[in-house]
């Protein structure tokens, strides 16, 4: 196996999130080496050991489908910095950093009808599905949706693989579940409800699936081997390829099964 190297590191340099809004428990917005912001998740047990790989494996995976989404790479940020930022209860060392996209914002329920990429939220549905991300569904925070263009790109991936704390035996036992897409899911369901207006959602549903069930096991493997050894330890990224090998295998039997009703038509 080659492994392949997907991301540089790059120096953070100083915080600006007071510029960008962007703050939360274990993330600030750095600018850095590059000449770039990113919004830095930082290795955190208490609000989930799982964050950084959840981040990692889930961003490389949708760049390589085509999907929209910001690109990643490692942060270096050391002790001295963050305490001149008072930010000294966060880690130092390699974090993760996801470019800041200041041209768009979280997308709102009135502006679902600005929407122009139909095809590609029918992909991410999809791709939610092979991830079992729980969390895009009902938050409508975790699209944005350019200001320029009306495109929507995905954000936040912590809680796929169904947790941002799981453990080996939250897989096994989640490696058969399917994300429910009903009601409760309102925000798919809104999304969906107008794209289907807009395109036929079978064609570009059923050619995701394919496309996904059509990537190389050896391509999952050497995304996973590239997380860095800080974040997840050898057994982690042996049960986590499973997983994805598991759940991309059975991806029709998971997209529309029987509970799924909101794509019932569809399968």
């Amino acid at each position: 196996m080659i492994l392949v190297t997907y991301c540089k590191i790059v120096k953070a340099k100083y915080c600006n999130s007071d510029l960008t809004n962007v703050k939360g428990s274990y993330l600030r917005t750095f600018a850095c080496s590059d000449n770039n912001t990113y919004v830095v998740k930082f290795l955190n047990e208490q609000f989930g050991k799982r964050i950084l790989p959840n981040e990692y494996i889930s961003g490389l995976l949708a760049k390589y489908l085509g999907l929209p989404c910001n690109d990643l790479n490692f942060v270096s940020v050391d002790g001295d910095l963050l305490e001149s930022e008072n930010l000294g209860s966060f880690s130092t060392g390699i974090q993760l950093g996801i470019c800041f996209d200041a041209h768009s914002s979280e997308l709102r329920p009135f502006r679902v009808k600005n929407v122009t990429n139909f095809e590609e939220i029918l992909r991410v549905f999809v791709y939610d599905q092979w991830v079992y991300n729980l969390d895009r569904g009902t938050e409508y925070s975790n699209w944005m949706i350019s200001n320029e263009n009306g495109t929507l790109k995905i954000i936040d991936h912590s809680d796929v693989l169904g947790c941002r704390k799981w453990e080996i035996s939250d897989l096994i036992r989640r490696e058969y579940l399917s994300v429910s897409y009903n009601q409760s899911q309102f925000v798919y369901s809104n999304l969906y409800d107008f794209v289907k207006s807009q395109v036929e959602p079978s064609e570009h549903m059923n050619e995701f699936i394919e496309k996904i069930k059509g990537i190389s096991p050896n391509v999952i493997e050497n995304m996973i081997s590239s997380i860095p050894t800080e974040w997840i330890n050898s057994e982690d990224r042996e049960k986590m390829f499973e997983y994805l090998l598991s759940r991309q295998e059975n991806l029709y039997d998971l997209m529309y099964v029987e509970r799924n009703k909101l794509f019932a038509e569809v399968g």
